[in-house]
């Protein structure tokens, strides 16, 4: 099926967001045809705990 035709059914369409991976397996596993993903995934940077982003 494809993602126009999922839009053309009798039900709404539910688009859950994933985060990460598991998130996204979770979902598929739950019965959902298709998923969102966030685009802010990409923009997170490894830092030491307790220091800002952009600190070193």
């Amino acid at each position: 099926m494809t993602f126009a035709e999922l839009h053309q059914g009798p039900e709404p369409l539910v688009l859950p967001n994933a985060w990460d991976l598991p998130s996204a397996l979770a979902m598929v596993a739950a019965g959902f045809p298709a998923l969102g993903t966030t685009s802010f995934a990409g923009r997170v940077e490894p830092r030491a705990p307790g220091r800002r982003p952009g600190e070193p």
